[in-house]
C-alpha cells in the first residue's frame, strides 16, 4: 500500500423494530473513504446516502463496505455524486468491496451514481450479494467512459468489475467484468457512438408481478422511445438482470429512471423518490 494511500471499512447494520414499527440502524462503522448521511423515513423504508469525502479513491486506496439487513428490514441507499477513481501511475490501483446481506422479508435499494475513472487509472470493484428467506434486491452499477467532458473517454487504464449473487446460500451468479481500453477490450461497444455508458441493474424478488415478456416489452418500449440499448434477461427463481448501454450522460439517466419504475410496477411497490434526502 502507498504510504499516502486510505484503507477504510465501513460496516452498516439495518433491523425492524417491532415497537416502533419502523426499520432501524443498529451498527454504524464508518470513517475515511465513508461517511453516511442522517436518514430519512418516508413512512415505508428509510433512506440514506453514502458519502466519499474525498471526493474520490486515489492510488493504493481501498474501501470494504458491509451492508447487513435482518429480518423484515427496508432500506435505500444512494449517493449524492459519482464515484471518481482518480489518476494513478503505473502499476498503482484502487480497490472497492461490497458485502451485502439481506435477510428474510428486508428489501434494500443499492443505487449509487455511476463510477468515472479518469485517465490512467487502474479499478477493482468486487461485489457479493446475499439474499435469505423472502428478502428482495434492487443492485445497481454503472460505469461511465471516463470524464468525457475533458477529453477523457476510454483514457482509464483497467476497470475489474465482479459479482457473485447468493440465494438462500446457493450461488445463481456469477459476472466478471475486465475492461482494458488500450488493449481493445472496451473501445466502442457501439460502432457509431463517440462514448457508451454501461450498467447493469440486479433484481430479485419471490414476489414479481409481472412476467419475463411483459419486462422486455415494457424494457424495449423504453429503448425506443429513448434511444440507448437495453434488455432484460430472466434468470430464473425470481433472479432478473437489466443491461443498459447509453452514448451520453442525458440518455443513461433517463434510461436508468425508466427500468427503475419498471422495476418498482413489476413489484407493486412504492417508489420513493432520493430527492427528499
Amino acid at each position: 500500500m502507498l504510504a499516502n494511500s486510505i484503507h477504510s471499512e465501513a460496516r452498516l447494520r439495518f433491523s425492524w423494530g417491532e415497537a416502533e414499527a419502523k426499520t432501524k440502524l443498529i451498527e454504524r462503522s464508518l470513517g475515511g473513504l465513508c461517511h453516511l448521511s442522517k436518514g430519512y423515513w418516508d413512512g415505508g423504508m428509510v433512506m440514506l446516502q453514502l458519502v466519499n469525502p474525498t471526493a474520490g479513491m486515489f492510488a493504493g486506496d481501498s474501501l470494504e463496505l458491509s451492508i447487513e439487513l435482518d429480518a423484515r428490514a427496508q432500506v435505500a441507499i444512494t449517493s449524492p455524486s459519482a464515484t471518481r477513481f482518480h489518476t494513478m501511475k503505473d502499476a498503482e490501483s484502487a480497490c472497492l468491496s461490497q458485502s451485502i446481506t439481506i435477510g428474510d422479508k428486508a428489501f434494500l435499494e443499492y443505487w449509487p451514481e455511476m463510477v468515472i475513472p479518469q485517465r490512467g487509472s487502474s479499478t477493482v470493484q468486487e461485489t457479493v450479494l446475499q439474499i435469505h428467506g423472502g428478502g428482495s434486491v434492487l443492485f445497481f452499477d454503472a460505469v461511465a467512459p471516463g470524464r468525457v467532458a475533458h477529453n477523457e473517454v476510454n483514457a482509464y487504464r483497467s476497470y475489474l468489475n465482479s459479482i457473485d449473487v447468493y440465494v438462500g446460500g446457493a450461488l445463481k451468479a456469477r459476472e466478471r467484468l475486465k475492461l482494458e481500453p488500450k488493449r481493445g477490450s472496451w473501445g466502442k461497444l457501439v460502432p457509431d457512438w463517440d462514448a457508451c455508458y454501461l450498467a447493469t441493474l440486479w433484481v430479485y424478488s419471490a414476489n414479481s408481478t409481472s412476467t419475463e415478456a411483459e419486462v422486455s416489452r415494457l424494457v424495449s418500449a423504453l429503448e425506443e422511445e429513448l434511444g440507448g440499448l437495453c434488455a432484460f434477461s430472466d434468470l430464473g427463481e425470481g433472479l432478473g438482470v437489466f443491461r443498459l448501454l447509453a452514448p451520453d450522460a442525458i440518455i443513461f439517466q433517463k434510461l436508468s429512471k425508466g427500468l427503475r419504475s419498471i422495476v418498482y410496477d413489476s413489484l407493486a411497490a412504492h417508489q420513493i423518490n432520493f430527492r427528499k434526502i
